[in-house]
């Protein structure tokens, strides 16, 4: 598959304090290769995670009529070394194309139910080749390459019943009905610089898990 060429879709407010970050985080994208990059305005809310539901589904919907994969983004990413193409697993769902440390390894239903996200472990992966890595309960969200509608759909569905509900914690219940996975060596990680978690979403695969990945990327 030519991931360059696949339709990048970046979700940020683009005003104030974001307008900066969002014009670094276009031209990184520009930068590494990406050659169609659509900024989508974040739809106002005074929740800021109801605002990125919201916005995630509006993307959603907006996919459904066609079979390319894409890509949704964060504003405050950085970007490793891109490769022109990239072989997938079969029958792959979405790949995360990076990762983060917590893990919500429950069911649908018990959102909003007292449980609580945890800290990865190997038993949360199950390696699937040199690049790729099945993943239970991860709830990064800041860089997922979407490539089956029924997926897309589903999520979709889910995050209409209640957009209080946190996107990413939707996301990492569905995997365990779908064939969902993750870069050993991710592409994407939260910058902190401006603004991003990199604490907990530079990492790199080691020992049967994700840790904390300390590498110098180019600005």
């Amino acid at each position: 598959m030519d991931l360059l060429g696949c339709r990048v879709y970046i979700i940020s407010p683009g005003r104030g304090a974001y307008r900066n970050r969002l014009a670094v985080c276009f031209q990184r994208l520009v930068d590494r290769g990406f050659r169609h990059i659509e900024f989508v305005r974040s739809i106002e809310d005074e929740n800021k995670t109801q605002s990125l539901t919201r916005t995630t589904a509006w993307i959603l919907e907006q996919e459904l009529t066609r079979q390319e994969p894409f890509l949704i983004v964060d504003d405050d990413i950085q970007v490793e070394a891109v490769p022109t193409t990239i072989t997938l697993p079969e029958k792959a769902a979405a790949v995360y194309l990076g990762v983060c440390k917590w893990i919500y390894p429950y069911g649908y239903e018990t959102i909003g139910r007292g449980l609580h996200i945890r800290p990865i472990t190997a038993e949360d992966c199950t390696p699937y080749n040199d690049v790729f890595v099945r993943i239970h309960g991860m709830t990064s969200s800041h860089a997922i390459l979407f490539l089956d509608r029924c997926f897309a759909r589903e999520l979709l569905f889910k995050m209409r019943g209640n957009s209080s509900r946190p996107h990413d914690l939707v996301l990492a219940t569905l995997q365990k009905h779908h064939l969902v996975y993750a870069l050993k060596q991710p592409l994407f990680f939260q910058d902190a610089t401006i603004g991003g978690q990199e604490d907990v979403t530079r990492l790199a695969w080691s020992d049967n898990c994700f840790a904390h990945l300390k590498k110098t990327v180019p600005a």
